[in-house]
């Protein structure tokens, strides 16, 4: 476009010179103003699609521009991040035998719980076997806390002994399908629990790991369970001299890996299920 505006004004030029008295005929004096006309007509169509172009351009840019302000607004669906709990509601340890994080405590007052997938930089691997002990039992992660609901990330690996007992309130549980190990009365005394799903991985059910769980009416155990442990699911209370046991357990059918060893007394003083083997 430059060179055709220089052009222009070299014709320019040369009309004014050769009208400033050159003997320029007047034949030639029309060429030279006719060519001059029809190159003010080419500028004049490269200006056009030049504006056009940038005029395209510009809303390009502020659609752009529009997605990207818009999205940086919006939170990205299903991001784990904007719920997991803080990890300052946990008191928590590094396991050199597990590779990972060992949760031992959980001190938050949140009733709706997601465990982190990482702290640290660590994954977490496993709910430890508690944090302190009482009248020589050890107390778990989540003993006698008001949580509704948890959420464990697939990288934990073993839940210890009475993690939750007496979380009466908890109803609902996601296990992780990465999940091989329950510690005994994991689940004891969680009265709101109505059904549960085991993992496939998990291979023991251990004492008394859903004892008095009197709302409990569904048990899913996958096939690589080969073990129920002694009163895995008796429902007891404790009297003035020591344990009384009571039926109202409301699990009417349970059913069991054919290969599996149930200990004689795994349903004692309970509802005594209906067990079919597969």
């Amino acid at each position: 476009m430059k060179k055709l505006i220089m052009f222009a004004m070299l014709l320019v030029l040369a009309l004014t010179f050769t009208a400033c008295g050159q003997g320029v005929s007047q034949a030639d004096y029309d060429k030279l103003l006719d060519e001059v006309n029809r190159l003010n007509s080419q500028l004049n169509e490269v200006d056009d699609t030049n504006d056009t172009v940038s005029t395209d351009d510009t809303s390009s840019n502020d659609d752009i521009a529009s997605v990207d302000d818009t999205s940086s607004n919006k939170p990205i669906p299903g991001d784990r991040k904007q719920e997991e709990t803080p990890i300052t509601d946990f008191v928590y340890g590094y396991d050199a035998t597990l590779g990972g994080v060992v949760i031992k405590l959980y001190t938050g007052t949140s009733l709706n719980v997601r465990i982190p997938d990482f702290i640290d930089g660590y994954p977490v691997v496993g709910l430890g076997n508690g944090h302190t002990v009482e009248l020589g039992r050890i107390n778990g992660v989540f003993i006698n806390s008001g949580i509704a609901s948890i959420h464990i990330p697939d990288s934990v690996t073993s839940i210890g002994e009475r993690a939750f007992w007496g979380c009466k309130g908890l109803t609902s549980i996601d296990l992780p399908n990465g999940l091989t190990s329950i510690g005994e009365e994991a689940f004891n005394l969680c009265t709101g629990l109505t059904s549960i799903n085991i993992p496939e991985g998990v291979t023991r059910i251990e004492k008394s790991m859903f004892g008095s769980c009197t709302g409990l009416t569904h048990v899913e155990l996958p096939d690589s369970i080969t073990y129920i442990g002694v009163q895995a699911f008796t429902d007891y209370y404790e009297g003035q001299n020591g344990f009384k046991y009571h039926k109202h357990m409301n699990i009417s059918k349970i059913v069991i890996p054919t290969n599996a060893y149930v200990d004689p007394n795994a349903f004692a003083f309970c509802c005594k299920p209906d067990i079919i083997y597969k």
